[in-house]
């Protein structure tokens, strides 16, 4: 019997190179797809690196200038705020131990001096505090307070395993390369340098191995796309590139990554501050972080020994002046966006800019505050009562209301047309602020409009499709309005009308239209400590604050209009306040109506003892007549006498039927169109992303990705197997086949999942 032939492909007398090589010839075009979904990202992630030579070594002890070197280890972006010496030195023993409790952190051990399974462990706030290298600049700071040897040594050698590890690593673990991380992670290291350049015990070694990281944290930043130019990220980025440049000048691309550096902040000042001053990433807390990244920008500019441009100064002057109307004497901010309900004043340091210098203030930089203030392109207006009156219970007070919305801009929560209250010392009203990003379910949700107290949809989307614009405003001394119009999604119309009536009477006024089975829904949230109780008048609540005043405050609205109390409830999320990093339960009354048609007002007076409180009024306000939005009436029965107030077009009255002069009418003056220079600001950022591209990592769905293909690779070498068993006639026709779909599947993968 003769023997069966072997297949056409191929012929016998390759038939043995063929035996060698065809596991190659099936699986060549599939690795390489397979590799074509991580090599750019093992690109992405590469650096060269430095070799520091011996003579880099001795010139590093010598330059920069010990002044110059004391300078900048003491320019730290956020730093760590400690109660006093005590709590310091406690967390730098705890850190000993691996114990992170002290830093304000619940998370599991981590292993000292350094261990690189730690970085995937606790929640995302944690694995970015500890890759931003806290641990090291923590013990350092306990170093420098008390002396004590061990704190520094702990220092240098956790230092020491981040270099390894960061040097030997080929894909990201938690946030080993965050933009944010990264960069802080050049103040530290330039500390460290100032610790140590000089110590009985250096090593030439230990030094070595810290320059390097410090190059090759230079020139990750400098990577074209790990620069995160909508956002202070990539302010941040820049920064650090100065700071590297300054603290170890002798490193050979230093020169090129300052002149990179100057550059991209240039182009990102084109819309991270406007003309108006506010650093446009909604919420007074970025602005507050915004003003101190500038504020160190200078700083650097003058040790670069670079000019400081005119339109850097006049912003920068700016943006003080608009943080000046944002701060209240506490020390707190208005709680809108991604902001903070504890105080701000032992974090913000603002410089002081005289021609080409410019040094940090110690101390907060005292601008006047004044009382009325309205940013019409960037969306804001803060009203100050009460500046120059003695201090009391109800003096001063703050009223901010906020539409700012730049879509791409960074940290934008929908809020357009909440308003923020406080008085004497105590916030009344507040949105809820920057929710943790450890639970993430929660912040999507807190960042939607039930995190505001703006007028919205039920279960709109918090990246709905809308627009709003100020149509009217005024200010008179005694009275003050804004007018604001809210369109979209769909047919949806809110407009919200904020007024203030001196001396002590705040009315808002919310109108809405839409489709006839949807229901609009506001979330009225009182700060955490504060306590709320129904009123004994109809629609009455009294708000009873930490400081022992009350507010007293009446919530009304046309037929159907329902009204909730919660504190701390999830579902749904109502009654929260971020505070000092923690979510906490706050008081909150959540009103609910028909969308088409409805009109709701909300309506407090000035704080003060509960009794005075509570008898300022006689009887329930009531909408005597409502024709529409600019056209209606609200009756006040007061105990000093019936007030009403009327709107009819642009004219809104106030005044007693007792006492004639109290009576007031405001001119609404129609808003400037502010669209052309919003869409100056918007294409500005548009052509900052096309010059520097964001690279996507999708590390998730690259190995989403993988693992289908490699199983489609093993069933291909069981198919192909079996098939030449069977004789495999047109194994030739397979092969091009297989390889075909293989390339058109690459091309797929890359299009569809990469890009």
């Amino acid at each position: 019997m003769m023997a069966r032939s072997e297949p056409a492909f191929p012929t016998r007398r390759f038939a043995q190179p063929w035996a060698l090589g065809r596991v190659a010839a099936w699986t060549i075009v599939p690795l390489l797809v397979v590799t074509s979904v991580w090599f750019p990202l093992l690109h992405h992630n590469y650096v060269p690196g430095v070799k520091v030579s011996d003579a880099m070594l001795e010139e590093a002890r010598r330059v920069p200038a010990d002044p110059e070197l004391d300078e900048l280890a003491q320019l730290r972006w956020t730093p760590r705020q400690w109660k006093d010496r005590q709590q310091l030195v406690k967390a730098a023993e705890q850190l000993l131990q691996g114990k992170t409790s002290s830093l304000g952190y619940a998370t599991p051990l981590i292993r000292m001096p350094f261990d690189a399974r730690d970085l995937d462990r606790g929640d995302a706030e944690w694995q970015l505090t500890l890759a931003s290298l806290a641990v090291p600049e923590t013990l350092m700071e306990a170093f420098q307070a008390t002396g004590r040897e061990e704190f520094f040594f702990a220092a240098r050698d956790n230092l020491l395993g981040w270099a390894e590890y960061e040097r030997s690593a080929w894909m990201p673990r938690g946030y080993l390369w965050n933009d944010h991380a990264v960069a802080s992670r050049a103040a530290v290291l330039a500390h460290f340098w100032w610790l140590y350049r000089h110590r009985p015990d250096y090593s030439p070694e230990v030094a070595r191995n810290i320059i390097e990281f410090a190059a090759r944290t230079g020139q990750w930043l400098a990577k074209p796309g790990n620069f995160t130019v909508t956002t202070n990220h990539g302010v941040m980025e820049n920064l650090a590139l100065w700071q590297l440049a300054l603290a170890f000048p002798y490193l050979p691309e230093g020169e090129k990554q300052e002149r990179l550096a100057f550059s991209r902040l240039s182009t990102q000042l084109s819309f991270y501050i406007d003309d108006e001053g506010v650093v446009l990433e909604h919420s007074p807390g970025y602005h507050a972080f915004g003003l101190q990244l500038m504020g160190l920008a200078f700083v650097y500019l003058r040790l670069l020994h670079e000019p400081m441009p005119g339109v850097w100064i006049e912003r920068y002057g700016e943006a003080r002046k608009y943080y000046a109307q944002l701060q209240r004497p506490d020390g707190t901010l208005p709680v809108w966006g991604d902001t903070d309900g504890a105080p701000f004043t032992s974090v913000v340091k603002q410089a002081e800019v005289y021609g080409q210098t410019a040094h940090l203030s110690q101390s907060l930089i005292e601008i006047p505050r004044t009382p009325a203030s309205l940013y019409p392109v960037s969306g804001y207006s803060i009203w100050w009562d009460g500046l120059s009156a003695p201090p009391s219970l109800a003096a001063p007070s703050q009223t901010a209301v906020a539409w700012s919305y730049f879509p791409g801009l960074g940290h934008k929560h929908a809020d357009e047309m909440s308003v923020s209250f406080w008085s004497g010392g105590q916030a009344w009203w507040t949105d809820v602020g920057y929710w943790t990003l450890s639970d993430e379910r929660s912040r999507d949700t807190a960042v939607s409009w039930s995190g505001s107290d703006a007028p919205h949809l039920v279960d709109e989307s918090g990246s709905s499709t809308r627009q709003t614009r100020l149509v009217y405003w005024s200010w008179s001394g005694p009275m003050a309005a804004l007018d604001l119009e809210r369109r979209g999604p769909g047919n949806y119309t809110a407009e919200r009308q904020v007024l203030r009536m001196l001396p002590d009477l705040w009315l808002v006024l919310d109108s809405t239209s839409g489709a006839p089975n949807t229901r609009t829904t506001t979330t009225w949230t009182s700060a955490y400590g504060n306590d709320i109780e129904d009123g004994k008048l109809p629609g009455s609540y009294v708000i009873h604050g930490a400081n022992g005043a009350a507010l007293l405050a009446f919530l009304l609205g046309s037929n159907g209009m329902t009204a909730k109390e919660f504190r701390g409830s999830l579902k749904p999320f109502a009654g929260w306040q971020m505070f000092s990093g923690i979510p906490r339960p706050a008081p909150a009354i959540v009103t609910e109506q028909p969308a088409n048609g409805s009109w709701a007002a909300t309506l407090w007076s000035s704080p003060r003892d509960t009794v005075g409180a509570t008898s300022i009024f006689t009887q329930a306000p009531v909408m005597s007549q409502w024709g529409d939005s600019h056209d209606w009436t609200i009756t006040l029965p007061l105990s000093k006498g019936t007030v009403s107030i009327h709107r009819a077009g642009d004219v809104i009255a106030y005044g007693s039927n007792r006492n004639s002069s109290e009576r007031g009418r405001l001119v609404l003056q129609k808003a400037q169109d502010v669209t052309a220079a919003q869409t100056m600001i918007l294409s500005a950022h548009e052509e900052a992303l096309r010059q520097y591209p964001k690279f996507k990592e999708f590390t998730e769905y690259r190995i989403k990705v993988t693992y289908p293909l490699l199983i489609v690779l093993a069933l291909q070498g069981i198919v192909v197997t079996f098939y030449r068993r069977q004789g495999g006639r047109h194994l030739i026709g397979l092969w091009i086949l297989a390889m075909a779909a293989w390339i058109a599947c690459g091309f797929y993968v890359y299009m569809v999942y990469l890009v």
